[in-house]
């Protein structure tokens, strides 16, 4: 699998700030572009912001396709910010389940101590 290809301005804007990218035609472009590459299982994840109307039809087909192939995508900034942030930490720390008690528990034993009825409590 690729690590990671790019396409359009993104190329041009990364080769100027001296990054090697490898370079992915644009599905009007040619081939081999993106939907190549989905449907032979080379992308894990996309992470596509259209602008424009062109732009706009591609998006709809490398969603679609993506979809059928289980790859997840991102469409807007925030979006790929997040997904690599949430990336990043799990790389880091794992992950693991706790109780929702975990992560308050002073407020939770001040609702056991009083004998409070709480929302999800069953009725006696």
């Amino acid at each position: 699998m690729v690590s990671t290809v790019w396409h359009g301005r993104t190329v041009a804007a990364l080769e100027a700030a001296g990054v090697s990218v490898n370079k992915l035609f644009k599905v009007q472009e040619g081939r081999p572009n993106v939907l190549d590459m989905l449907i032979n299982n080379q992308i894990a994840m996309v992470i596509n912001i259209p602008s424009g109307k062109m732009a706009r039809a591609d998006e709809v087909r490398i969603r679609t396709t993506a979809l059928y192939r289980n790859v997840p995508v991102m469409t807007t900034l925030a979006g790929a910010r997040a997904a690599a942030n949430g990336i990043s930490e799990l790389k880091k720390n794992g992950y693991g389940v706790r109780p929702l008690q975990s992560y308050h528990p002073p407020a939770a034993a001040a609702v056991r101590q009083s004998g409070e009825k709480t929302p999800g409590s069953r009725l006696a």
